[in-house]
């Protein structure tokens, strides 16, 4: 009897999951991938909290290629990163449709920590330096107003743009629409990662990239170098320092944006670069397959300071963690790939000591 009642209340709940699918406008995931969901673990609504997140690849603005986008996006999550299924609730596309992901009564996988709490939509594209469609936002106005409508939202809910190093990008342009509808509530959260503080581009005051190309991942190279100019003990002369190397990668370099994926300060923070999402022109014919951190300094003669050496290290274990960078990942020293001198002496004896280290490089040189 009760085995009876548990599929009684299971098929019910599949029921009204289809009908709110269908009356909020939603292509259900079978549409648009041909297969059902993988993911059975049911949600609890309604929830309070919604995920705003982006895809961080093309936008879309046709049927056909949204969803051969969403296909590849499908794809990486379960082959790569070993989801279920698709990881978000819910997709938009750049011409104002929405694709249903984990849907509204199945347990996503968006934000760790938040997943069985939470509902996601991800804006399809790379919103780091562009905001989404006027359709797009129309679209998840529509969809959140559904959700409450058929309990699935709870009528107080808060949209929230979280800081756990992947959602931050698009969080910044977002919270700039605050005229719009969709985003009158929209706060900053923190997911409580383990990651270190990135310094956003926005606060170190750096300029756009003159353009941006993907960086495959996940990666299977860390490559540590070092800046070769003075170093920085304030959060104000380490800033002023990334840039000045921006300024000269850019300028004299004719470089599309600063050239190193990270850097970090002897004030033991991270500067963001090219990220973890772009192509970074740090290391000639490995830029597209690496990540390249380096440590601002001169490390031929002064020691690099404990902090920044920990930041490092929590910024690749984070990379690990987001499925950035692979769990068999490597780190190198720049004069391992290239004639140069980065990233000094000091600093090179020091990452010879890391677990990770990878002392022959025979099988990954070009």
């Amino acid at each position: 009897m009760n085995k009876f009642i548990v599929i009684l209340i299971v098929s019910l709940q599949s029921i009204t999951n289809a009908i709110a699918v269908n009356e909020c406008g939603i292509i259900p995931i079978k549409t648009w991938s041909g297969q059902t969901s993988r993911r059975t673990e049911e949600l609890d609504t309604p929830v309070k909290l919604v995920v705003i997140q982006h895809t961080v690849s093309t936008p879309c603005h046709t049927d056909k290629f949204c969803e051969d986008i969403l296909q590849n996006i499908r794809d990486y999550q379960i082959k790569q990163l070993h989801f279920t299924d698709i990881g978000p609730s819910f997709l938009i596309s750049g011409h104002g449709k929405v694709y249903e992901g984990a849907g509204w009564n199945r347990v996503g996988a968006h934000t760790r920590g938040f997943n069985d709490k939470a509902i996601a939509i991800s804006f399809i594209g790379d919103f780091t330096y562009l905001l989404p469609s006027p359709e797009a936002l129309y679209a998840a106005q529509q969809l959140l107003d559904c959700g409450v409508k058929n309990n699935f939202l709870t009528e107080d809910y808060r949209l929230c743009a979280f800081d756990d190093g992947r959602t931050r990008y698009f969080a910044m342009h977002f919270a700039l629409l605050s005229y719009c509808s969709v985003i009158l509530s929209l706060q900053w959260c923190f997911a409580g990662s383990s990651c270190p503080t990135i310094v956003s581009r926005k606060d170190w005051d750096g300029l756009r990239p003159v353009r941006v190309k993907y960086l495959p991942r996940p990666v299977d190279l860390v490559i540590i170098q070092h800046t070769a100019t003075s170093t920085c003990e304030t959060d104000s002369g380490c800033a002023e320092l990334v840039r000045n190397i921006q300024s000269y990668h850019m300028e004299s370099l004719n470089y599309w944006d600063i050239g190193h994926s990270f850097l970090v300060g002897g004030n033991g923070k991270i500067y963001e670069g090219p990220g973890w999402l772009h192509v970074g022109a740090h290391t000639y014919n490995y830029n597209s397959k690496s990540i390249g951190i380096a440590f601002i300094g001169n490390f031929n003669n002064d020691e690099p300071k404990t902090k920044a050496l920990d930041a490092v290290k929590a910024l690749i274990q984070c990379g690990v963690q987001q499925g950035h960078l692979t769990s068999n990942y490597h780190v190198v020293a720049h004069r391992q790939l290239i004639a140069i001198e980065s990233p000094g002496r000091k600093l090179y004896n020091e990452i010879r000591r890391w677990p990770d280290w990878l002392d022959d490089v025979s099988s990954i040189k070009n």
